[in-house]
């Protein structure tokens, strides 16, 4: 029987997009108290202000080098983003009190000697953090929210991306200044926060103003 070769092509199969997501100020505040005085902890509390203190992508976060960052003006370089464009962000006091801490405490703890790295991120094993590593550690964090104070919401790296733009725009900042702010090519993208903000106020108490931003 003759049986001829067949080709069969894989059919791509389309995930649906996950709806966006934001915390509240008080989850924000939870996931920074998860944190402890270690020095992963003082690593998390820099990531954290990295993602939610400057919005930033997380690709952005983990290109960032030690020259990138200027403490003296409080701006943190960011290289070609999504939108291949290249800004500065300006860092809140307090998100660069972590990072700094994070920077001259505990950084070298993680490196090898004679280590030439010098991406601001460094895993456990003396090498710039892999992407995954990082969506691990939020989830870490995010499990201890969870266990400690039973918030029912999944987030990613990105929830605190979209959660500091939903909260600048609840502190009273307009779409067009927002969507400067994050790097958005359309203001499409903003609007979300938009949404985002009305089931905020609809479930929690509004803060204008947020030491974290």
């Amino acid at each position: 029987v003759f049986v001829p070769n067949i080709h069969l092509k894989r059919r791509k199969v389309s995930h649906p997009e996950k709806p966006a997501i934001a915390l509240t100020h008080q989850e924000i505040e939870w996931l920074y108290s998860v944190t402890d005085n270690s020095a992963l902890g003082y690593r998390d509390r820099c990531m954290l202000s990295i993602y939610y203190g400057c919005g930033l992508r997380k690709i952005e976060g983990l290109r960032i080098l030690l020259t990138d960052i200027d403490f003296n003006s409080r701006r943190i370089f960011i290289g070609k983003s999504k939108t291949n464009s290249q800004n500065y962000v300006t860092a809140a006091p307090k998100v660069l009190q972590y990072i700094e801490e994070y920077v001259y405490q505990y950084r070298d703890v993680y490196l090898r000697e004679n280590s030439a790295h010098n991406e601001l991120f460094i895993s456990e094993r003396g090498v710039p953090m892999h992407p995954e590593t990082i969506a691990n550690r939020i989830k870490v964090l995010w499990k201890r929210v969870r266990e400690q104070y039973g918030s029912e919401k999944h987030i990613g790296c990105h929830t605190l991306r979209h959660t500091l733009g939903t909260h600048l725009y609840m502190a009273g900042l307009d779409i067009e200044t927002i969507a400067f702010m994050l790097r958005h090519k359309t203001l499409q993208s903003t609007q979300v926060y938009i949404h985002l903000a009305n089931e905020l106020t609809n479930t929690s108490k509004l803060v204008a103003a947020h030491e974290y931003i």
